[in-house]
């Protein structure tokens, strides 16, 4: 890596990003009762932070604080899609974002102490597709473990 260190904050907002909805994974998984809802939120917000680290796409909102840079001249901006400008040794930077890619690469630096930019999707620009991506993921962690205990209880099952 050519930093030292990477933090990542959840930025506090009045709405909350929802990638897939409790009603939306029941109805996916046929279940119409709440005795698993507690859990089935859980998998969905663990689902949400698989689906995150495959992409490194932010589901939610962050501000990233890169510092330590060692060799800037050149390389990609991890997470994305980035809202707004970059900050780069308290400098504000304007990024373009009307391109294609949701990718920003910081190109000819060589003294940076410090890079810090807000990342994420607001419920209403979330892709269908990695809404998608999270229910099947939490429907596949949910399955799982329905199989999962019954392996761990089948040597003590009286009709085994």
């Amino acid at each position: 890596m050519p930093f030292d260190s990477l933090k990542k904050t959840p930025i506090v907002r009045l709405e909350s990003v929802n990638v897939a909805s409790l009603f939306e994974l029941k109805q996916a998984l046929s279940i119409d009762f709440t005795d698993h809802d507690d859990r089935l939120q859980s998998l969905l917000e663990s689902a949400r932070c698989r689906v995150e680290n495959l992409t490194s796409l932010s589901l939610n909102a962050y501000t990233i604080t890169i510092k330590g840079l060692k060799d800037c001249k050149g390389w990609e901006l991890p997470y994305s899609p980035i809202v707004g400008d970059v900050t780069i040794n308290s400098v504000v930077n304007t990024v373009d974002l009307s391109g294609e890619s949701e990718k920003v690469f910081i190109n000819g630096l060589f003294d940076v102490s410090q890079v810090s930019y807000q990342v994420g999707y607001t419920s209403s620009n979330v892709p269908a597709d990695l809404k998608e991506a999270v229910i099947v993921c939490a429907i596949e962690m949910f399955r799982a473990e329905k199989t999962d205990w019954r392996k761990i209880a089948s040597p003590y099952a009286k009709h085994a």
